[in-house]
C-alpha cells in the first residue's frame, strides 16, 4: 500500500480516518497482538480514542 503509486492518496486517508473513528467509536473493541508479540500502532490509536470518548464527540459533533 505505501509503494502503490496508482492509490489515490486522499482517498486513502479519508478511508483510514473513518477506519479509525468508527472503531474508536464502537461498543466493544477487540484486537490481537501482531506477530512479534505487540499491538499495532493503528490498533493502538483506536484503543486511545475509544478510551477518549469525549475527545471523539468533541471531533465529531461540535
Amino acid at each position: 500500500m505505501h509503494k502503490n503509486k496508482k492509490l489515490d492518496r486522499f482517498q486513502t486517508n479519508v478511508d483510514t480516518l473513518t477506519d479509525l473513528f468508527i472503531l474508536s467509536c464502537s461498543k466493544n473493541l477487540y484486537f490481537t497482538k501482531m506477530k512479534k508479540g505487540w499491538v499495532s500502532g493503528f490498533a493502538n490509536l483506536a484503543k486511545s480514542l475509544h478510551e477518549r470518548q469525549d475527545l471523539i464527540h468533541r471531533l465529531l459533533y461540535k
